[in-house]
């Protein structure tokens, strides 16, 4: 058969990662002697059979599909997001497809040289925004040889929680012994980490940024105590997703937005006073917000560390668009809460990591 491979999101402009369940299922099929290829929608009738997959909820699929007459099977979160929807075993555990996006320069520029999988998979977390949150722990999902190709120089890992596995020191000595450096997309949970995690991941070639979340303010004293034992061993700096726009109890109400602002700029600071960068990552509620512009402008400010290093909210605020919507979403929240402008506009890396208190 002829197999085609639709990649939604690429196709939506909405990512540039490859799409791992349909670099699998292109090794499946090619290794019963089917051809397979990444095709647009106008090639559905060319092909005997088609997967689509699409991981973002909000990617635009632009045609009917009940149109074709070809068989066109959907998955992906971005079609089922709070159900189970994995490959069947068979697909699932074959090795991906390396050269799937061969032609498709814009997604194989960069990951061609790297293995992509899963070793573990789920988180006993349970967030609310999350697909795992009716998960109740971390599993075993494959071995690294499973998918790492001898011919790839990099791993890289999409486990959702690593961390929480019972067996994740061992994984994390087979990543080492790999010789390979490995990073992990999903960042790591900061709350799990202890001193020999934190040496295991300093001997191994780590790749990139290490990345890990402070999402509730409620964590303050693990993060801040953990940030202690990183720094102790490992001088490399690190940064932090922090959520924000998100309510456990989805109540959005005027004193949840207010709250929240609030709590974003002090675990802006908690980080900066401990030598961590911040990464805002807004939750799709904050279009909703009375306090929409304060979203954007924190995200702006603190998402681009060449600007966060050298300048406060204020001056962030103020020099990106002098009299723009910027330095207006700045003064309206001013004129009405002074309170928390006074504590957290004028904060300054510089000063806040090093010790300085600006309150």
């Amino acid at each position: 058969m002829n197999i085609g491979l639709i990649d939604a999101d690429l196709l939506d402009n909405g990512t540039r990662f490859p799409n791992l369940a349909l670099m699998k299922i292109s090794s499946y099929y090619k290794s019963k002697g089917n051809k397979t290829k990444l095709i647009t929608y106008n090639e559905i009738p060319e092909y005997d059979k088609v997967f689509l997959s699409k991981v973002f909820d909000y990617t635009k699929i632009p045609v009917n599909l009940d149109f074709y007459s070809t068989e066109i099977i959907k998955g992906g979160t971005g079609f089922s997001y709070d159900k189970k929807d994995f490959l069947d075993d068979k697909i699932e555990h074959s090795k991906p497809d390396y050269e799937l996006y061969s032609e498709h320069t814009e997604v194989s520029k960069y990951y061609s040289d790297h293995s992509i999988g899963f070793i573990t998979r789920f988180c006993f977390r349970q967030c609310p925004y999350c697909v795992n949150k009716d998960k109740e722990k971390s599993v075993r999902w494959s071995e690294i040889s499973e998918f790492d190709d001898e011919n790839n120089s990099r791993i890289v890992l999409l486990d959702d929680n690593i961390l929480a596995n019972k067996d994740r020191i061992n994984i994390l000595k087979k990543l080492k012994e790999t010789g390979k450096p490995f990073e992990f997309k999903q960042g790591l949970d900061f709350r799990l980490i202890n001193e020999e995690i934190i040496r295991l991941l300093k001997e191994s070639r780590y790749a990139g940024d290490y990345i890990f979340a402070f999402d509730n303010i409620k964590d303050k004293k693990q993060i801040v105590q953990n940030l202690e034992i990183w720094h102790k061993h490992n001088s490399k700096r690190i940064k932090f997703y922090v959520l924000t726009a998100f309510d456990r109890n989805n109540n959005y109400d005027k004193s949840f937005w207010l709250n929240d602002i609030k709590n974003t700029f002090k675990r802006i600071k908690i980080l900066m006073e401990n030598n961590a960068l911040p990464y805002v990552m807004r939750y799709k509620k904050y279009k909703e917000s009375p306090y929409r512009g304060m979203y954007i402008n924190l995200s702006g400010w603190t998402n681009q560390p060449h600007l966060f290093k050298r300048m406060s909210f204020r001056e962030y605020s103020l020099k990106k668009n002098p009299k723009g919507a910027s330095q207006r979403y700045m003064e309206t929240f001013e004129k009405k809460h002074p309170e928390i402008s006074k504590k957290y506009f004028d904060i300054k890396w510089e000063a806040v990591s090093n010790g300085v208190d600006n309150e």
